[in-house]
This record gives structure tokens, C-alpha cells and sequence, in this order.
């Protein structure tokens, strides 16, 4: 009797087995949607062989697949920056904001509300104020936007220029330091 009844049981597993399994239609799983970030602190970021960036705070969002460091900043081979924050897309670009202050290794100390890395032309630029100084040459530059390569050896300055250089104060709409020819070419309304 109890074999019967063992039997009854384990062939009534095996048919719900059996119907779960292979008859059954299966349910709609769906996986619940959630922010897709990943927060870090205190942290070091290489971005390529390019450049680094040390931040306080880092976060990504990998459904926009960018970047935000906090309280960052950026080294490159030619250039120190340091800025509120820095977004770096998945092209590794970046877009540093707030109060950028930045220092090239031939000693040109800058300051700029935003400032743009381009990874594919390897190139920065800015459409905030720019001021530069390099206090070696008593060197003072300052424009409404510049433009300049990885190693800041040419500046190109745009808008409402400003040079001084010792005594001697110039204005513009366009000015190009190229410090390697240790030459300032002025342009427009001069």
C-alpha cells in the first residue's frame, strides 16, 4: 500500500514536472530597470594612453556612456588641469567646467570657466574667457575663446584680445602666441 501511494506521488511529480517544464507557456520575465551608474571615490582614471584624472568622485553611466569625475583633475603629457568637473564621453573626450585652472610645462599658467579636450585632433578649446600668463617673460594673454594643441606651444586667442608684454598692452579680435618661434601674431582691428 505504501508503495502504491510512494509510486502515486513521485508520478504526480513528474507530471507537474513535466507540464511546467515543456507544456506550460513560460512567463514574460522581465528584468527590473535600474540606474545603471557606478559610483567610486578617490580615485585614479586613465583615459587611453592620452591623459589621467584624479577625482574625488567618480561616476558612470553606461546608458549615455560617459564619465563624471567630481572635484577632478587631469594630467596630460603637456598640460595639469584642475576643475570642478570633468565629463569624459566614450570617444574619450573631455569637457572640464568650473573655475579651471591649468599650468603647461613651458610655465604658462591659465585660467578659463570650461575648457574642451578633443581626443581625434588632440587639440583644447574653450568659448569661456581665457587669461594666461608665463611669468618668465612677463607675458600676459587673455581672450573671450582660445584654441590650442595638447602641449599648449601655439595659443590661439579670439575675441577682445588682450596682450601685454612688460609695459606694453596690445588689443585685437585674433592673436596667436607660438611660443617655439617666440613670435605674437596680431589680427583685425588692432
Amino acid at each position: 500500500m505504501w508503495r502504491k501511494l510512494l509510486f502515486l506521488v513521485m508520478g504526480g511529480v513528474f507530471a507537474l514536472f513535466v507540464y511546467n517544464s515543456y507544456i506550460k507557456e513560460p512567463d514574460d520575465f522581465k528584468v527590473p530597470d535600474f540606474d545603471e551608474k557606478v559610483e567610486t571615490d578617490n580615485m585614479r582614471y586613465n583615459i587611453g594612453d592620452r591623459y589621467k584624472i584624479d577625482a574625488r568622485n567618480m561616476t558612470e553611466k553606461s546608458k549615455d556612456d560617459v564619465t563624471v569625475f567630481e572635484g577632478a583633475k587631469a594630467f596630460f603629457s603637456g598640460v595639469r588641469l584642475k576643475g570642478k568637473t570633468a565629463t569624459v564621453d566614450k570617444y574619450k573626450n573631455m569637457i572640464l567646467t568650473g573655475g579651471i585652472l591649468g599650468k603647461s610645462k613651458f610655465g604658462v599658467d591659465f585660467n578659463t570657466e570650461a575648457i574642451k579636450y578633443d581626443d581625434s585632433t588632440k587639440r583644447f578649446s574653450s568659448t569661456s574667457k581665457f587669461r594666461a600668463k608665463q611669468a618668465v617673460n612677463k607675458l600676459s594673454l587673455e581672450g573671450d575663446n582660445f584654441e590650442a594643441p595638447e602641449n599648449f606651444d601655439v595659443i590661439t586667442l579670439n575675441g577682445h584680445v588682450k596682450i601685454v608684454y612688460d609695459t606694453i598692452t596690445i588689443t585685437c579680435d585674433k592673436g596667436v602666441y607660438d611660443r617655439p618661434n617666440k613670435t605674437i601674431k596680431l589680427f583685425d582691428y588692432i
